[in-house]
């Protein structure tokens, strides 16, 4: 009788622990192909296993079992990827995709409950590529600064949402965040010989594969990741929270060099090498930079930390990574930097400033604007002396002011515009 109890509870115990795949999602692109595996639980990427061979790779799914309603078989017709999926186990599933081209790049991640899968065509990133860094090119022919803004989460990834657990939050992670990096973009593309790149424009999720790629195409002078924080155990904690890496993951900056960069072998050994200790000791820079400005706005704590997760967007290798937590959703403090308008736009100021401040002290390069200058004529003057004292021509103030003669009267005003640098 004890016997029985006893595999009768240790057939319960497994049931539980059973996790239940109930459908396939899918959305196929020229560009890409995303499969989504929706689990009743949340599933631990550690129970997955990949095998890849050249016509097809399969996932090996540990402590699973799949729905009736999951097919055996499905075909995918508008691919440019993926032929098939197909089935060989319900318990502990065997899932294999089969491939109609070996030319992909395959980035696979968990997210809750979901298992999701990115296939990008190889030939379609390569000209993305070449794109970003033509344009890249262009701008550094401009002298201009490149900042790749990174608005975390998007999509079916909604982030950390207000009131927690609630079925229609009205405030949530994803929307914060990206009105924050377009406000930045704003301020800081106002400085004139800077250029922003978003990593999403709107409500999509990124995958943090592509977000560092973007970084890494572009050739970045540095990336600033943004999110928000929660602490549902206590509704006072607050405060701004900029995380930079710790050096203790240098191996995978070191992996990452190896997969983005496509220089010679020489000098992509070197790069392997130098870009981690760029990324890490730059970042701190910036980070206190960050702090500077965030602390003339924001009256609650503005902490510098280190890391503990090896986080991808904060190794992407050879530029400034941080990864800056705007506060806590769950702090009725913060939530006004969320809600009012005004503070919303005085903190993305503050940001635009630290990371201009890190710019021009680290790289060295003056703003140059036009001015334009008012000068009322006085009793003597000549165009000959007003273009000898603002060293301009005297041409250039005639067309300026659209004067048909060299007389002047006292009291006329004429306009100067001069290149100012600071």
């Amino acid at each position: 009788m004890l016997k029985k109890l006893l595999i009768l509870f240790l057939l319960i115990s497994q049931s539980k622990a059973i996790n239940y795949i109930e459908k396939l999602r899918y959305s196929i692109s020229n560009e890409k192909d995303r499969y989504v595996l929706d689990f009743k639980k949340n599933i631990k990427k550690k129970y997955i296993k990949l095998k890849k061979r050249k016509t097809y790779f399969c996932f090996y799914i540990r402590r699973a079992k799949l729905s009736s309603k999951f097919p055996k078989a499905k075909y995918f017709y508008s691919s440019k990827i993926v032929k098939k999926i197909k089935v060989y186990r319900r318990y502990n599933p065997k899932i294999c995709f089969f491939l109609k081209r070996k030319d992909y790049i395959l980035n696979y991640f968990t997210y809750k409950n979901k298992l999701v899968v990115d296939l990008f065509r190889k030939d379609i990133e390569a000209k993305k590529t070449r794109e970003r860094r033509k344009y890249a090119k262009k701008l550094k022919k401009e002298k201009k600064f490149i900042v790749v803004l990174d608005p975390g989460h998007g999509g079916f990834d909604s982030g950390a949402v207000w009131p927690i657990k609630s079925y229609h939050p009205y405030l949530k992670e994803k929307d914060i965040v990206l009105k924050f990096a377009k406000l930045i973009k704003k301020y800081l593309e106002k400085y004139g010989n800077v250029k922003v790149i978003l990593t999403r424009k709107k409500d999509k999720y990124v995958s943090l594969y592509e977000r560092s790629k973007i970084a890494a195409d572009y050739g970045a002078d540095l990336f600033v990741s943004l999110h928000v924080d929660s602490y549902p155990r206590s509704y006072k904690i607050s405060g701004i929270t900029i995380y930079i890496a710790s050096p203790k993951y240098k191996k995978y900056s070191q992996k990452m060099v190896r997969v983005f960069y496509t220089a010679p072998r020489p000098i992509k050994v070197v790069f392997e090498k130098l870009a981690p200790d760029i990324t890490y000791s730059f970042s701190d820079d910036l980070a206190y930079n960050l702090k500077r400005y965030i602390k003339r706005v924001y009256k609650g704590k503005v902490k510098v930390k280190r890391h503990n997760k090896n986080i991808v967007v904060l190794r992407t290798p050879g530029r400034p990574s941080v990864l800056i937590e705007l506060g806590f959703i769950t702090s009725r403090y913060d939530r006004r930097f969320y809600t009012d308008k005004r503070k919303m736009k005085k903190l993305a100021k503050a940001i635009a400033q630290g990371i201009y401040a890190y710019l021009r002290r680290f790289y060295h390069q003056k703003t140059c604007y036009t001015k334009k200058l008012v000068y009322q004529v006085k009793k003597g003057d000549t165009l000959w002396k007003i273009a000898q004292k603002f060293n301009v021509s005297i041409f250039k103030i005639k067309s300026w002011n659209n004067l048909k003669s060299y007389i002047l009267h006292p009291g006329e005003k004429l306009y100067i515009y001069k290149k100012v640098c600071d």
